[in-house]
């Protein structure tokens, strides 16, 4: 055997070693490669990151009481509670002018004889309370005598609204909306629509809000 021949047994093993070396290391940038581009793919259409806005002065305080309404003494005698959560935007915070802490002591008891479901609303004196056979009460807020009552035909599926002189309610059965006059318990409006809150107001216009429609209404 020449010496040649036995140099090159020697070295071969030494080759073999640096091109698996090389091999593996094109094998790991392409992996490397083909991850990352299937990361771009994947985030391609994702939403983008949600922009907070908030105030660069004034710092966020999570646990921070909302600011109690104000309204006039007037307000206050008139209509008490108007709406689901006190306000449109369901802050469910008195005016600082109701100031009322425990303890407490009953004052009366009214049975509605079926499932209430949604709280009550207060005007005039009055305790605007609905429940799911139809039954629609209007108690007197002092004594919880029933001044009196309507039968709307159906299930009611919110909080009344009082918006004025007038209380309104609405039936997803009957898919009514109806107004009835705070004093008089007259039905003053009547409508082929019906919500959960059947009724807003900007002051200026009445909001009607239907199962899939929105309706704007003004005084005549």
């Amino acid at each position: 055997m020449s010496p040649g021949y036995s140099h090159a047994r020697r070295l071969r093993p030494e080759l073999s070693l640096k091109r698996a070396s090389l091999i593996l290391a094109v094998v790991l940038v392409v992996g490397i490669a083909g991850a990352a581009a299937a990361y771009k793919l994947k985030t391609r259409g994702s939403a983008p990151t949600k922009v907070v806005r908030g105030s660069s002065t004034r710092e966020f305080v999570p646990t921070e009481a909302p600011t109690p309404p104000k309204r006039s003494s007037r307000a206050l005698q008139t209509i008490a509670w108007p709406t689901y959560g006190y306000t449109p935007t369901r802050t469910h915070v008195a005016p600082a002018d109701y100031d009322l802490r425990p303890p407490y002591h009953v004052l009366w008891t009214k049975r509605a004889h079926y499932y209430i479901e949604f709280p009550p609303v207060v005007a005039y004196g009055r305790v605007f309370l609905q429940q799911l056979h139809g039954r629609f009460f209007a108690l007197d807020a002092r004594t919880g005598k029933v001044r009196w009552q309507k039968d709307v035909g159906g299930p009611i599926p919110g909080t009344a609204v009082v918006i004025g002189n007038t209380v309104y309610t609405s039936s997803f059965k009957t898919q009514t909306t109806s107004g009835f006059d705070v004093h008089t318990h007259k039905r003053t409006f009547h409508i082929k629509q019906a919500g959960y809150t059947p009724m807003v107001s900007d002051g200026k216009r009445l909001y009607l809000v239907g199962y899939y429609d929105l309706i704007g209404l003004e005084p005549r």
